[in-house]
């Protein structure tokens, strides 16, 4: 059975450290700031403005999620979206709920939170999710098991940010998917990969369409030496995409007569660590 998007928000924010009497407030809305750690990056335009308009007619229905800051005020931990649209409305006062936590709890809630309820995007979730490994130094395996996730999700996740800026902002502005991103990344050409999304977007392909032309692309670009007469067994392509899936990794199999090998591509140190989290190797350990 699946895990579950983490445990919850609800789950989350009961479990977080409580301040005595901790009830719905009213407070004024100068006294609120964003958060320092709110994994999103973009706030859609359209969606804020039909978020006003509904602020402005029955006004906040759920409170912000907020802890004290500095010098009096209050940072967001939840509810950036409510608490900029509530500025356009001219609302005075929100409903809140203050919460004691530390910067790590507060950014595993606002990351479940957007991801739950405010559709964070795939580039938003994985700048998240590094912040967590490179500030926090949380591995792969302790950020999945955080958000109710696989670790190969969460290197899948990750892998995106190795992605030209230009294909990246494509996938912010929704014109290319998360799918689209990891499929173009076993191109490992940066130049061919921002040629390849432009194809993408202007023909409108699915992903798996682009898995084809992917596919197609690299037996032009890195044609494969094969001694004559080898043959390539059907089923091992199947077993490469299976080896891939579980690991989170391209993976590639190769026979020659009754030996071969396996090789498992990584694009940062960051993919290499997780593969070495996976496969339980300590790199600190002494050999």
């Amino acid at each position: 059975m699946k895990k579950r998007l983490g445990k919850g928000l609800d789950a989350l924010l009961s479990a977080s450290p409580q301040i005595e009497n901790e009830k719905l407030l009213e407070l004024d809305i100068t006294l609120l700031q964003p958060g320092k750690l709110q994994p999103r990056t973009k706030i859609d335009p359209e969606a804020l403005e039909e978020l006003t308009s509904s602020i402005k007619q029955d006004g906040i229905i759920e409170p912000l999620i907020i802890r004290p800051a500095k010098q009096g005020k209050y940072e967001i931990i939840c509810g950036e979206r409510r608490y900029q649209a509530a500025k356009k409305a001219n609302l005075t006062k929100v409903p809140v709920i203050i919460k004691e936590v530390n910067d790590l709890k507060a950014l595993e809630i606002s990351l479940v939170e957007n991801l739950q309820r405010e559709n964070l995007s795939a580039l938003d979730e994985a700048e998240g999710y590094l912040l967590m490994s490179n500030r926090f130094h949380l591995s792969h395996l302790e950020i999945a098991e955080r958000m109710g996730k696989s670790r190969s999700a969460i290197a899948n996740s990750l892998r995106l940010l190795s992605l030209p800026q230009a294909v990246k902002e494509l996938i912010k502005l929704d014109k290319l998917t998360a799918g689209h991103g990891r499929a173009l990344l076993s191109l490992q050409n940066d130049p061919l990969i921002e040629e390849t999304a432009k194809k993408i977007t202007h023909k409108n392909l699915s992903v798996r369409e682009t898995e084809d032309l992917v596919k197609e692309l690299k037996k032009v670009h890195k044609p494969k030496k094969r001694r004559v007469g080898q043959k390539r067994i059907p089923e091992l392509d199947n077993l490469e995409r299976q080896l891939s899936e579980k690991i989170g990794k391209p993976v590639k199999i190769q026979i020659a007569g009754k030996k071969g090998k396996v090789v498992i591509e990584f694009f940062n140190y960051s993919d290499l660590n997780s593969l070495l989290e996976y496969l339980g190797i300590d790199f600190n350990e002494p050999v």
